[in-house]
């Protein structure tokens, strides 16, 4: 008897809670509440809101205490980055780049599953297959097509063709 009141209840509250819910939907949706117009001269009257945003400045102040050993540094060590001169770097000589004694282009290959080419080179005589921008002894591929390769060394680039059976 008492579960039979208890349910009762329950559903009562739950159909007042669900006959609120559409009353309010249903009463935005077909009001007929007029829309407020704003005229230009209101529209005009209004001062511009001024947004701006500050930088928050601060200084960091180098640790003195290490959090991980927990320890002081000591104040005579300085955080300073050593000086390079612009001279020393200016007076390297250039490198001599020398290209290998023997490079024969013999053509490239497309893979089945992959649509990259190699290029079959051989370099002082032993065969590589490579792929474009791919590099071995200092030698880079720049471009690979049908009948010429194009190699550089550093700046250095030289072009060669393929080897006629």
């Amino acid at each position: 008897m008492k579960k039979k009141r208890i349910n009762a209840v329950l559903i009562i509250i739950v159909l007042g809670v669900w006959g609120v819910l559409i009353v309010k939907i249903l009463n935005n949706y077909f009001s007929s509440n007029p829309v407020a117009e704003y005229s230009e001269a209101a529209l005009m009257n209004t001062t511009p809101i001024n947004y701006e945003i500050k930088k928050d400045t601060f200084k960091l102040e180098p640790f003195q205490r290490d959090p991980f050993l927990n320890k002081f540094k000591k104040k005579n060590q300085s955080l300073k980055k050593p000086v390079i001169s612009k001279r020393a770097s200016i007076s390297k000589k250039k490198e001599i780049i020398s290209w290998p004694q023997s490079i024969e282009y013999y053509g490239f290959i497309k893979g089945g599953k992959s649509k990259d080419e190699r290029a079959l080179l051989r370099i002082n005589g032993v065969l590589h297959r490579l792929k474009c921008n791919e590099e071995i002894d200092e030698i880079k591929i720049v471009s690979i097509s049908k009948e010429s390769i194009l190699l550089s060394i550093g700046t250095d680039q030289k072009s060669f063709s393929k080897k006629s059976r």
